[in-house]
């Protein structure tokens, strides 16, 4: 697996995200599998069969959002979100990503600057951009202002940094995904 770099205080990081791109959570599975079969040789047994079967589970998520994805011209598939943490999921699924609106990884970053807002503003215009999503863990007064100012909607909440509450769409991780896939397929496409 490739890490994607991002600059992050004018210092390169490694970006966190992985696992929005499910090829990447796969990996990861298996990278746990192996792991807890090392160290628990008595349930390795038990470890592969699960494993084998969230992995299955896993193909078909890919297989779907993939089709999901298909279903909005490439022209329209440009992501503005509240913070930086789709980059994964973009490189992997072919979205363009036109910026976001705290501009670092962590959604505890303070708010942009005045020029860091009209640079937001004025990218989301010049791309045509429809909608800006708000991630789960942020206030979205911000959001709200410079979509206001773009004059472009706020899409709907997605799950990026942390699952939902048990009843709700994003309670795991397959469901996070496809909630995801769908809301940001349905809200640039609209």
């Amino acid at each position: 697996m490739k890490t994607r770099e991002i600059e992050e205080g004018g210092k390169k990081e490694e970006d966190p995200h992985i696992w929005h791109n499910v090829d990447n959570a796969m990996l990861m599975v298996k990278n746990i599998e192996a792991g807890l079969s090392r160290l628990d040789p008595a349930n390795a047994a038990t470890y592969k069969a699960n494993a084998e079967a969230y992995l299955k589970k896993l193909e078909a998520l890919g297989k779907e959002v993939e089709a999901e994805v298909a279903k909005l011209p490439k022209d329209k598939r440009k992501l503005v979100t509240s913070h930086d943490a789709l980059g994964y999921y973009a490189d992997r699924y072919g979205f363009e990503i036109v910026g976001s609106v705290i501009a670092s990884v962590s959604t505890a970053a303070g708010e942009p600057s005045a020029a860091d807002f009209a640079k937001i503003v004025e990218a989301i215009k010049t791309t045509g951009s429809k909608a800006i999503f708000l991630e789960s863990m942020t206030n979205p007064a911000l959001v709200e202002r410079v979509a206001k100012e773009a004059g472009v909607v706020v899409g709907p909440e997605l799950f990026t940094d942390a699952l939902g509450k048990a009843d709700s769409k994003g309670s795991n991780y397959i469901d996070a995904v496809r909630y995801n896939t769908q809301a940001i397929v349905k809200a640039l496409d609209d």
